[in-house]
């Protein structure tokens, strides 16, 4: 429960405090690499239940990877969040972890190094992104653009909703 507020912070920040017309959170196992692969998959399913585009779906979808590989690997976190949110023609992706043993977001890595590119690549992607520390660990998040056809635009709220897993996981 406390990564969900952490996440919700982070998400309401990086909307400029604009309410989301959907949101979806995810809790997986921190502790196994392969939730990185099923954020992917709950990630492509929302956006395809919320009608996003194809590129912002693959953007999205390759910033959650980066984020929850992050997670995984540089923290000793039990659990970590993955949070979607939908707010006219932006979406952000926000990955929470407990903050246990983990370092703050960089993205400088050395010119031999083999690892550390993730964040650059988040950057390549997304409009914007941030993180935020708290109390309840630390949330890294990205913004992304140009989420849906005009026409679903202008369409209101109808495919927005509020998910929490709801979605099957498919390989």
């Amino acid at each position: 429960m406390d990564q969900y507020v952490a996440s919700l912070e982070a998400i309401s920040t990086a909307l400029g405090g604009t309410s989301p017309d959907g949101l979806s959170l995810l809790t997986l196992p921190g502790r196994d690499l392969a939730s990185a692969g099923v954020a992917r998959r709950h990630v492509r399913g929302t956006a395809h239940v919320w009608g996003l585009l194809v590129e912002v779906t693959e953007a999205l979808e390759a910033v959650v990877g980066e984020l929850a590989a992050n997670a995984l690997e540089h923290t000793k976190s039990s659990t970590i969040t993955v949070t979607l949110a939908l707010a006219g023609q932006s979406t952000v992706i926000a990955v929470t972890d407990e903050g246990v043993d983990g370092t703050a977001a960089g993205c400088c890595p050395g010119q031999d190094s083999e690892h550390g590119r993730g964040l650059l690549i988040v950057a390549a992607v997304a409009e914007h992104w941030g993180q935020c520390r708290t109390p309840q660990g630390l949330t890294v998040w990205a913004k992304v653009g140009g989420t849906r056809p005009l026409a679903h635009a202008t369409a209101g709220t109808d495919r927005g909703g509020v998910s929490q897993a709801a979605l099957p996981v498919t390989s």
